[in-house]
């Protein structure tokens, strides 16, 4: 993966997980999007039998969110409060680096809409 990588060593780390739920769950999501990731998340949680055919698609959601931060507590991934001592000015300030490193490394361009800083320093915002 080429670009920057946030650290715990340099004051902040991402959970890619983290991510994919937040934004699966961000309101600025646009409608058939999000139905089109409930169901990709729905076959996920199916898949590593986390969730039955007979749950719902939020259930199967809620089911691989918790999975997925039980992973990242057993992984020791720092949330990323904990990566700045909770201090969310100190947060606040990064954020316009971590949007131009998140854009420079080429990965929202894999995205069907390509986020603008703004945006990802909102999702940042929604994660912390």
């Amino acid at each position: 993966m080429s670009g920057a990588r946030y650290e715990p060593s340099a004051g902040f780390g991402v959970s890619a997980a983290a991510w994919i739920i937040e934004f699966s769950t961000a309101a600025h999501c646009d409608a058939v999007l999000l139905a089109r990731i409930k169901v990709a998340v729905r076959e996920v949680a199916r898949a590593i039998d986390i969730a039955s055919a007979k749950d719902s698609d939020e259930s199967a959601c809620e089911a691989l969110s918790d999975w997925l931060d039980q992973l990242n507590t057993d992984l020791r991934v720092p949330r990323l409060r904990e990566c700045c001592g909770g201090d969310v000015e100190q947060f606040r300030a990064a954020l316009p680096k971590m949007a131009a490193d998140a854009l420079e490394s080429g990965s929202p361009q894999n995205n069907p809409i390509v986020p603008a800083a703004s945006q990802i320093m909102e999702l940042f915002e929604v994660a912390w």
